[in-house]
């Protein structure tokens, strides 16, 4: 999922904006970057704009990500290098999630240190952001930490989903044995709202 601010390169002037986006209560399964010739990566959420005020006000909110395949990273992060501006305002709250073999990274230019440890990398790259209350599966724990208030789990397993199955199709309502039941920031449990997802997609096919 890309959430990118882009310059205009066919007349070589920034976007007006790219700001107030909200994503929230969604569940992405079969994400195989060898089956659909794809980089691995979940998220990039990055600001291109040169001279423009940068990517802000974004929200990723209560959405699951289900994979059995090996991604490259959770989350890529890039700015232009000619803006000192980081984008701000983003938030990262309530996701299960993949760790990644990389997890957070940078794209290493202008003001946005490469770094492969996911603190250092958000306070390098937006200069004002909450990552709080996420889930992250399988993280490779080498990396360095998260920001205090999220959660390591070791597996999909140990999430407690009511099934798992991101090729055919889960059900990734959280058991009430799961540790992670009521643990978004709101009280509600982490990751999507699945019944909500039900209701809205009823009949679509």
């Amino acid at each position: 999922m890309q959430l990118a601010a882009s310059r205009a390169t066919d007349i070589g002037e920034d976007s007006l904006a790219a700001q107030r986006w909200s994503v929230h209560d969604d569940i992405l399964e079969d994400l195989n970057p060898s089956a659909y010739n794809g980089d691995g990566i979940v998220f990039q959420i990055s600001s291109g704009l040169k001279t423009n005020i940068p990517l802000n006000n974004v929200s990723v909110d209560h959405v699951t990500v289900a994979t059995k395949s090996p991604l490259k990273s959770l989350i890529m992060i890039g700015v232009a290098p000619a803006n000192p501006r980081l984008p701000f305002n983003i938030s990262f709250t309530n996701n299960i999630v993949p760790g990644g073999k990389y997890s957070v990274w940078s794209t290493g230019v202008g003001h946005c240190e490469k770094s492969g440890q996911p603190l250092t990398t958000f306070k390098n790259c937006w200069s004002s952001f909450k990552v709080a209350n996420n889930v992250i599966v399988d993280y490779p724990r080498n990396q360095g930490p998260w920001p205090p208030g999220n959660f390591l789990a070791n597996d999909a397993r140990t999430v407690g989903f009511t099934s798992f199955d991101p090729e055919e199709g889960g059900d990734y309502h959280l058991q009430s044995a799961s540790p992670y039941k009521g643990k978004g920031s709101d009280g509600k449990d982490a990751g999507a709202d699945v019944d909500a997802i039900t209701a809205a997609t009823a009949g679509v096919r």
